[in-house]
This record gives C-alpha cells, structure tokens and sequence, in this order.
C-alpha cells in the first residue's frame, strides 16, 4: 500500500480501517481425545513425531491488508487529480529504532505529526550497506503471507488443496498438489511446508508488482504504478520470507503474540547484519538519486516519481546500493566511514525446488485475471488463468514497456 493512497483515502475509510479488530490465533493447549488415539495407534517414535507435530498448527486466519508504505524517495509531494497538495509531503525514510514492533496483518493507520498517515508498525525504509534500500512493510507483508501458507499447507500435504485467496488483479488461489507417500514418508514435511510457502509467498510478491505496473489498485481511483516494481521491493519480499521460515523453524509460530515477538527479534537481527546506516546518510544517499532512480520534482501518483525499476522473474535478488558514480564525495566518505568499505551488495536465493523436485509441480499459484487485464498485451494472447510459469515472458513485456516509458537504463541502479 503507498503512502499516497493513504494520503487521499477518504475519512470515512480511514475510521473504517482503525476499528478493525486483530484476530488472535494460538496453537491447542490441551491434547484432544483425537491426539491421544494417535499415540496409542503409532508404534513409530520418528511416524508419531511427523503426525503429532501436525497437530501443533494453528489456524491463522489470511493477510487481508496491505501495510501503509513505502513510495520510493524522500518528501515526496502529492496531487489529487490536477490539484497540487500543498502543505504535506511523505518521508518514508527511518532507523531501525524508529520502527515499531511486528504486528501480524497489520492495517491500521492513524495520523502522524505531522498530518502524514502511518501505522503502529511505524514502517518505512532503512537503507543498509549489504541490502540496499529495505521496504519494511514489504518484509513484513511476505514474512505474514509465508507464515499463513505454511499454516495452511503443513496439513494438506498428503491430500492436496486448493486455497482461495483475495482478488488482486484477478482471482487468486493457491493449488497444492497431492504428495506422493513415499516422498512424504523419507522427506521432513516442516521442511517441505516451508520450502512451498517461501516459493508461492515470493511468487504472489511478483504477482503484486506485474499487478500494480498493468494499473491495479487497491484502493480505486489512486494508481500504485509509481511503485511497481520499485528498486527495493522484490528483494524486501524474499527477505521477509526467509525471516518467516527462520521463525518457524525456531518454534515462533505457536501463536500470534509468540510469531509477532520471534518475527520481529528476527527482523532485526537480520537488518543488523545488513549493517543499516545513519538516517542522516540515508537521507543523503536518496537525495543523490533525485533524478536518476526517482524524481522529487514530480507529484505522487504520478508513475514518472520513479524512474528506475528492479524487474525480474528468477530465484535471486539481487539489492540496489547506491552506485559509486552517483555519490557525492560526501556521501562516498559517509558510506565508507559507517560501512567499512564501499557497499556491496548481498543477494538472496530463495530455492525452487526441494532435494531435486521442482516446487512448481507440487504446487502453483493461479490468478484468473480480470477482464480489463486480459485485453492488454501479453495477456490478450494466454489463457485467461495464468500462473507463476506465465511470470518470465510477462516480466519480459514489462520490460519492455519500462524501457521504452523511461528510457535505456530504466531497469538498472546505473
């Protein structure tokens, strides 16, 4: 969700969003009737050690919200329709200790300061010297969808399932195959859960920004094509991901209070390591992109704010750090006095397969897209239900089509 929409969301809507409710969600605490017949049934510790964990899964209800954050840049001015805004513009810029705790599906928003609209999560972007620029509502977003997944998934293994999810650009669902025994039988099913829910979370992170670039909008009437694609998103996604497997495997998901603390210890362990830089710098090292990734001197939703994208399909992100020829002599001697050196960038893999299967034949994600969306190319010539094997000749007319909006260069940090 962009600051801009938020910026201009009715208030009618906006007391609608405060007064939601939280749903709590916790793991059984007593063993049922059920689990005790499981125990005498099994005569295999390592078969009732696979079947009682099964048990242990809470129902965790889906995300249904987008958190309130980031457009890419630094006060960034708005307009609704012709009309300039005057008087407000959107940071977004934050330390790690200006962000608040995790909180599972967060929605809520309420006014800042200084008029602007932010959630109790206080996200925002934190640029590092390993990752980049890191969206933290992007992390947290896709740490909450693979989380759900996993949920959803762990039980379903041996039967299959077909998980319906919320219309985004068309309607979504999730097809999980059914596991052959055998595989189940010699392969750690946690394991596998989280390998599914890491691949479909990234897959519908993809999904979201090929549906913001076509014009979809979360909230009608506001384009969130100024963000697609954006040079920080994808990679903030698999970050949050591989954030929500850590969690599980750690025991973190038990229930919601226990998965908000353990997600959150993670987060910022995980931004630590990326070592995150002074918001001073920070500050700067944006500024030293002003007319180059992004431009301050259009409004938001403008889709020209931003001017270069990170665009891909694949298994590997790669993160956007500020390029050593577009950094004032000032900003170099900040970054490599708080860095150590001259940032480099670390990228992430998030697998595609499992010991040797490919995930796409377990599992895929389908979105039967809208009819306005199957007229624009290169949808007009695909099945109307299209899946993640869709993905690298989308992105590849995405491409295309952001080269030839922005100009040579428009899908690189140089």
């Amino acid at each position: 969700m962009t600051g801009s929409r938020l910026a201009l969301a009715a208030a009618a809507a906006l007391l609608t969003v405060g007064c939601a409710v939280a749903i709590r969600w916790l793991t059984p605490e007593t063993p049922t009737p059920a689990d005790a017949a499981l125990l005498l049934d099994e005569a295999s510790t390592e078969s009732l050690y696979k079947r009682m964990r099964q048990l242990g899964v809470p129902e965790i209800p889906p995300p249904q919200h987008l958190r309130p954050c980031c457009d890419f840049g630094y006060k960034l001015k708005l307009r609704y329709a012709f009309l300039p805004i005057l008087g407000y513009t959107i940071t977004n810029l934050k330390t790690v200790d200006e962000i608040g705790p995790h909180d599972y599906d967060s929605g809520v928003v309420n006014l800042g300061s200084q008029g602007e609209l932010v959630s109790e999560e206080n996200n925002g972007l934190v640029y590092t010297c390993s990752g980049g620029f890191i969206d933290t509502a992007h992390v947290r977003d896709y740490a909450d969808w693979t989380t759900y997944l996993g949920s959803r998934l762990f039980e379903q293994l041996a039967s299959g399932a077909t998980i319906q999810l919320s219309n985004e650009a068309g309607k979504r669902r999730v097809v999980l195959q059914r596991i052959d025994p055998e595989f189940l039988r010699t392969h750690d099913p946690l394991a596998l859960t989280a390998a599914l829910a890491q691949w479909l979370a990234v897959q519908l992170g993809l999904w979201h920004e090929i549906a913001t670039w076509y014009g979809w909008e979360y909230f009608p009437g506001f384009s969130e094509k100024a963000s697609a694609f954006s040079p920080e998103d994808l990679y903030s996604n698999a970050l949050g991901s591989k954030i929500a497997v850590a969690t599980a495997f750690a025991g973190g998901v038990r229930s919601e209070v226990i998965y908000e603390r353990s997600a959150d210890a993670w987060f910022r362990a995980v931004l630590a390591a990326l070592r995150p830089i002074s918001k001073e710098t920070a500050i700067e090292a944006m500024q030293n992109l002003d007319g180059v990734w992004w431009q301050s001197s259009v409004r938001l939703p403008d889709p020209s704010v931003l001017l270069r994208r990170a665009i891909s399909s694949g298994d590997t992100f790669t993160p956007w750090v500020v390029p050593r020829s577009l950094a004032s002599d000032d900003l170099r001697e900040a970054l490599l006095r708080e860095c150590g050196n001259w940032p480099s960038p670390l990228p992430l893999t998030t697998n595609s397969s499992f010991d040797g299967t490919p995930l796409r034949t377990l599992a895929r994600l389908e979105i039967e897209v809208d009819p306005e969306l199957a007229k624009q190319p290169p949808f007009d010539s695909m099945h109307r239900a299209v899946t993640q094997d869709d993905y690298p000749a989308i992105v590849a007319v995405v491409r295309e089509q952001n080269l030839r909006e922005f100009g040579p260069g428009a899908d690189r940090p140089e």
